[in-house]
């Protein structure tokens, strides 16, 4: 089974979720599922009460979230399973005990999430997730803007940055073109376009990294020539984040 759209970030991410305890599946469900609506990102998420079922179905899973302290085989014995067949799916353990945290990332873990589950762990992992499922093919990253027109699909690489303006967002891009996105705003757009590499130099812009040629002063300089103004207040930090994608790059 193709996990990926093209060579990148997929199409669809597909969850599973195995817990003997159904009220932590249903409260994981609920946040995952939030989760996909806030960054409008689709997410397909499965559900397991029993781990001999998740090791039999042969499902290919972008994630699993796995409690380790089940009745009959524990998840430490389904991600030995899961490993002999998938490399590649990243595996966050939940549960309870502490004292697993060590054994758990010997079978190569994503990440350990402590019992009693909360929003803000779930969301931070999901956030982990995203960056690490290589969202940096700027050739095939996509994302959807509601507009008075209607929607409209952008590639990533295509948006040089977005700037508020006269109480409305312009979006830019490397074409010249503007499109108005009334009902947003800036705090909002930078907040959702952070996965996909972009940063604030201002109050008033969420720039998109790949497109920073230099930076001079309290100047950004992106490709086409733009000059935005990068604040006293967000320069270390944003100087910070364009170190950090350039290493990335290399």
């Amino acid at each position: 089974m193709d996990r990926k759209c093209g060579k990148g970030f997929p199409c669809m991410l597909k969850i599973a979720i195995c817990d003997d305890d159904k009220t932590c599946v249903e409260a994981l469900r609920d946040f995952i599922k939030e989760y996909s609506e806030n960054k409008k990102i689709r997410i397909q998420t499965t559900m397991y009460t029993n781990g001999k079922l998740l090791v039999s179905c042969k499902k290919v899973f972008h994630v699993i979230f796995l409690d380790i302290d089940m009745v009959g085989m524990n998840g430490l014995e389904i991600a030995k399973e899961i490993r002999k067949s998938d490399t590649s799916v990243k595996i966050v353990y939940v549960t309870g005990y502490s004292e697993y945290r060590n054994i758990a990332f010997s079978v190569h873990a994503f990440d350990y999430i402590d019992k009693p589950i909360s929003k803000e762990a779930i969301f931070h992992i999901m956030d982990e997730v995203i960056h690490y499922s290589e969202p940096h093919d700027e050739d095939i990253q996509e994302i959807k803007f509601s507009f008075r027109e209607g929607v409209k699909t952008f590639k990533v690489k295509e948006i040089l940055y977005f700037e508020y303006t006269n109480r409305k967002v312009a979006l830019h891009t490397n074409t010249g073109e503007i499109i108005w996105l009334p009902s947003e705003k800036i705090s909002n757009i930078a907040k959702r376009m952070e996965i996909y590499n972009f940063a604030v130099p201002h109050k008033s812009f969420a720039v998109n990294l790949l497109q920073v040629d230099y930076i001079k002063g309290y100047d950004v300089f992106l490709v086409d020539g733009t000059v935005i103004p990068l604040s006293q207040s967000n320069s270390k930090i944003f100087r910070k984040k364009v170190d950090a994608f350039l290493k990335r790059l290399l």
